[in-house]
């Protein structure tokens, strides 16, 4: 995370915080009542969080290993798309990828980009979603870096680790003349590079 996201991240939260203590102070709210709504909301969050896991699991099985009659297939070098409400689902076919941005709200994101290979110069690629998730298939051997945040929720690199606002390069990262930089941010949801 920029250090200029982690300025407006903890001066929203200071914010929030104390407007609440002042309705609280105030006697507007009730601190009792207001722990217990807010603990039932966790609750909650975490049962469709636990029942949505399986059937997205399953999901980005089936768009992963076969073809998927709901998917998009481009094959210019950039993917530019952008959804409200309901998935996306892109397939590059074989070809050179120079990037793109993908844009999604209320719906996940599915991306699979195994089959390109990287146009000269390297390329750019923004993944932004609000209340989804997001599964990236990246080839094997491609130099990328990954930076970016999720916000209430988690990113799972390649290596199977959880990063939480820490920037992502690939091994092959540094020392490679063509480069994929991958952007990301994802509020209320879960990304996984695969």
């Amino acid at each position: 995370m920029s250090n200029g996201m982690k300025h407006i991240k903890w001066g929203m939260i200071f914010i929030i915080v104390g407007l609440f203590l002042i309705l609280v102070n105030a006697g507007v709210l009730n601190l009792f009542r207001v722990f217990w709504a807010f603990v039932a909301i966790m609750i909650i969050w975490v049962g469709i969080r636990m029942l949505r896991k399986e059937r997205l699991q399953k999901e980005r099985r089936h768009f992963f290993s076969e073809s998927d009659s709901g998917t998009v297939t481009r094959t210019s070098e950039n993917i530019n798309y952008s959804s409200v409400v309901g998935d996306i689902r892109i397939k590059a076919e074989p070809g050179e990828f120079a990037g793109g941005c993908i844009n999604n709200v209320f719906g996940d994101t599915y991306v699979d980009l195994a089959a390109v290979q990287l146009a000269g110069g390297g390329g750019q690629l923004d993944l932004n979603t609000v209340f989804g998730d997001i599964a990236l298939r990246l080839p094997a051997g491609l130099p990328f870096k990954i930076s970016g945040n999720s916000v209430f929720g988690t990113m799972t690199m390649p290596d199977r680790e959880k990063h939480h606002g820490r920037d992502y390069t690939s091994p092959e990262y540094d020392s490679a003349e063509n480069t994929l930089n991958i952007r990301i941010s994802q509020v209320f949801g879960d990304v996984e590079i695969l």
